[in-house]
């Protein structure tokens, strides 16, 4: 049974809903309307122009304090499958081909932020998230070679089913609110 599923199938769905679960959870913070509610009346402060918020220097960060810090580790963190992930994508290893990937999602995201004005675009997230693809790549030279490949393959699946039941449940959670998030979406815009 496991030798006829496609594990690269598996590894690009993975990436594909890990990518939608890290929109939700940027664009519409898991459906908490709490939270979209407090950051759309927050944004009503401001004119339309003094929404859109951004950081292009690197050492400048917007908070130089422990949850500062804290913020980067967290986008390290949240970006660090994409090493784990990118490397089994491709037939042949290209660490800079994954590093542009990675800066490119990174890139598209940020970009999101800056637009929808749901947060900054911030270079020093773009250097963090990039560093995330390093420690995740870092844990998949050191484990992934060493772990048999029916191992990998049953922890993908797991791992996509868990993904599966979340993105399913963001979806479910989205169009339940829908209304809500367009009466907010009509109000402020």
């Amino acid at each position: 049974m496991l030798k006829k599923i496609n594990f690269k199938f598996i590894v690009l769905l993975t990436t594909i809903l890990y990518i939608l679960l890290l929109i939700w959870a940027l664009w519409l913070k898991f459906g908490n309307l709490t939270d979209i509610t407090a950051n759309y009346s927050y944004l009503h402060k401001f004119t339309y122009l003094e929404r859109f918020t951004y950081n292009l220097n690197p050492f400048d960060l917007q908070s130089p304090s422990a949850e500062g810090y804290f913020q980067i580790f967290l986008n390290a963190l949240v970006f660090s499958p994409f090493g784990l992930l990118f490397p089994m994508l491709f037939k042949k290893k290209n660490i800079l081909r994954d590093v542009l990937l990675c800066l490119l999602i990174s890139l598209f995201i940020e970009t999101i932020q800056f637009f929808s004005c749901i947060g900054a675009f911030a270079t020093m997230d773009l250097i963090a998230n990039s560093l995330g693809y390093f420690i995740g790549f870092g844990i998949y030279e050191l484990f992934y070679k060493r772990v048999p490949y029916k191992i990998n393959l049953v922890l993908y699946l797991i791992v996509d089913v868990v993904l599966i039941t979340v993105v399913l449940i963001g979806i479910i959670q989205t169009i339940h609110n829908a209304d809500y998030y367009m009466a907010l979406l009509r109000r402020e815009i």
